[in-house]
């Protein structure tokens, strides 16, 4: 499936960029995205590294979309749950996240290496259900490239995912999700 398919708001992007501003234009392919919930009975955790991204540097906005069924867990059975019984795969295919966050220096630091500290906030819309979110990370420029890397806490409550009581000590309502990627400048 064509990349520019797949991410609605990177046209979005890329069409409200000037010429100018068309080289602000970063993209991922591989983004890496994990959870991880810890309860004293067991912890799940899963990962994908198929997380779909744009961040365009001159208008400081970002897009994530993720396919639910790429993420990986240690237990295929932990696997089989999250698809069909909680996340709904197949009625509720992708998670995205679309949002904007702060420069602190308010220059183009896109074209300066370094690591920068970014407040990210945004949309995420899991679970057919979407929700406010304001998160910490950074942004480290290194040769032309960007790499981002974040982590912030959703409560499963919060975007209607129901745990049965039989299994309420096995499962926590909060989740940690961690996001990364390295993201090339778009020719």
């Amino acid at each position: 499936m064509n990349f520019f398919k797949t991410l609605p708001l990177l046209l979005g992007l890329a069409v409200a960029a000037r010429p100018a501003t068309a080289q602000g234009l970063y993209l991922t392919r591989h983004a890496q995205l994990s959870f991880f919930s810890e309860t004293p009975v067991e912890n799940i955790s899963a990962k994908s590294i198929a997380g779909m991204s744009a961040i365009n540097t001159k208008t400081n906005s970002l897009y994530f979309k993720v396919d639910n069924t790429s993420f990986e867990f240690p237990k295929k059975l932990m696997q089989e749950h999250f698809n069909e019984n909680y996340i709904e795969s197949a009625k509720y295919p992708f998670s995205e996240f679309t949002g904007s966050f702060t420069n602190p220096t308010g220059a183009d630091w896109s074209t300066k290496d370094g690591r920068y500290p970014v407040t990210v906030t945004g949309k995420l819309k899991l679970h057919g259900v979407e929700r406010a979110y304001t998160a910490q990370g950074f942004v480290t420029v290194r040769d032309r490239k960007l790499q981002v890397a974040s982590t912030f806490d959703i409560y499963l409550k919060d975007h209607n995912i129901t745990i049965p009581t039989l299994v309420r000590a096995m499962i926590s309502d909060q989740v940690k999700v961690s996001v990364s990627g390295e993201y090339a400048l778009s020719q």
